[in-house]
Formats: structure tokens, C-alpha cells, sequence
């Protein structure tokens, strides 16, 4: 019987013991229950309690992660992701940091600097459960590391990615003025990252890859405005 109570004891002594673990763990890392609802995809919770976190723990990289995440001009939340997986890359998120880059990168139509984030994430982040996304976001574009070459794909065309935009209305003005430069055809194409609307502005159709970086290297000389060549869908 003394035997039986000795191992209740040593039981009650084991569970008292790691509850005391976790609770100092949880006083040395106040972000640890912030991390463990967003790995249990608390979204919601994470953004109602995000302006307090930003009171008490404004430079806590999680909570630079969690604004990059809510922010609503996608170049703002590129600069944070590329920060957090320079200077942080053993950070528990720095995986999903380096995905949403890639599909910023992608919503831009700059596929070769998507692809080679890709490789990145796969070196760097053998284990990451983003790898499997990422091969399905590009499992149905084929992207040449070979721009030198001459690419003609029958029917599709080539077009001229400009900028890609949160607001609407910013799209709208750069397509005005590129109009009234004499570019056509000028499209708007809407496109939805990490849960953000993005609006790309394309120009120009064109039957050749070759074609195209020629013109946007004309409109890069006169307008000051960087370019890449996605294939028109």
C-alpha cells in the first residue's frame, strides 16, 4: 500500500514539476501563447489582439511578423519578410516568411525571383510544410532560366508587368499616364496574396519574350518604371 502512495506521489510530484516548466518557459517568453495560436491558426485572434502586442512588445520580431502579415500595402510587408529571414533565419515563422514572399513575387509576375526563393526554402528549409504550396503554385507555370533564348508558345502572348498595387485607384493612375504616353493595350488584372487584393498593371501583348523585354526596356528608359514579362493567361 506504501508503495501504491509513493508512486501517486511521485506522479502528482512529476505534473506539478512540468506545469512549474511550463509556467517560467511562459515568463521568459511572454510570445509564446501569441505563437502557439497562430501555429493553431487563430488568425482572428491574433488581429483583435494585435494592437496590445504592439503597445507592450513593439520590437518582438513576432509581432513584426504578425503586422507584416495584416498589413495592407504589400511592398511594407515584403521589407519586414525580408528582414525577418535575413536576420532572423532560425525564427520559428522565418519559413513562412520566405513563402509569402514567394507569393508576393508571383502576384507581381517576377516568377524567376519567386523560383528562386523557392530554392531557398527548400535549402534552407528542408522540413517546411510551405514547400508542398509552393510546388502547387507552380505546378502549372513553366519558368526558363534561360531569357536569352527566343520563346514563341504558339498562341500565348507575353505582356509587360508594370506594378502591382493594393489600391485601386494607384493602378488606375498609372494606367492613365502610361495611356497618355501612347503604351496599348493597358489591362488591370486583379489578383488575391495572403488574403490581400492586389491590382497588377500589365501593357503590351506580345508574341515573343524577346519582344517584350524590348519595349519595357524603352518604357524603362523613358518612365523610370522597372518591368517584368509574364505570359498573358
Amino acid at each position: 500500500m506504501r508503495s501504491l502512495n509513493l508512486g501517486v506521489m511521485m506522479k502528482k510530484l512529476i505534473f506539478i514539476f512540468f506545469v512549474a516548466i511550463n509556467s517560467l518557459v511562459s515568463q521568459n517568453d511572454p510570445m509564446k501563447p501569441y505563437v502557439e495560436l497562430w501555429q493553431n491558426e487563430q488568425v482572428d485572434s491574433i488581429k483583435k489582439i494585435l494592437p496590445q502586442l504592439n503597445q507592450k512588445f513593439p520590437d518582438k520580431v513576432d509581432v513584426k511578423f504578425f503586422n507584416a502579415v495584416f498589413e495592407s500595402d504589400a511592398a511594407k510587408a515584403a521589407a519586414v519578410y525580408e528582414s525577418i529571414v535575413a536576420d532572423f533565419p532560425q525564427y520559428v515563422f522565418a519559413d513562412e516568411a520566405l513563402y509569402r514572399l514567394i507569393q508576393l513575387a508571383y502576384a507581381r509576375g517576377t516568377y524567376q525571383n519567386a523560383k528562386n526563393k523557392f530554392d531557398q526554402l527548400k535549402k534552407n528549409y528542408p522540413k517546411s510544410k510551405w514547400i508542398s504550396a509552393v510546388a502547387q503554385m507552380f505546378s502549372d507555370l513553366k519558368i526558363d532560366d534561360t531569357s536569352d533564348q527566343t520563346t514563341t508558345t504558339g498562341s500565348k502572348k507575353f505582356t509587360l508587368q508594370v506594378g502591382a498595387f493594393s489600391m485601386r485607384d494607384n493602378a488606375d493612375d498609372l494606367k492613365t499616364k502610361l495611356s497618355g504616353f501612347g503604351y496599348t493595350p493597358i489591362e488591370i488584372s486583379e489578383k488575391t496574396v495572403n488574403g490581400k487584393k492586389l491590382f497588377a498593371v500589365w501593357v503590351g501583348s506580345f508574341a515573343t519574350k524577346e519582344e517584350a523585354a524590348k519595349t519595357g526596356q524603352t518604357l524603362k528608359s523613358q518612365q523610370k518604371i522597372d518591368f517584368s514579362i509574364v505570359e498573358h493567361p
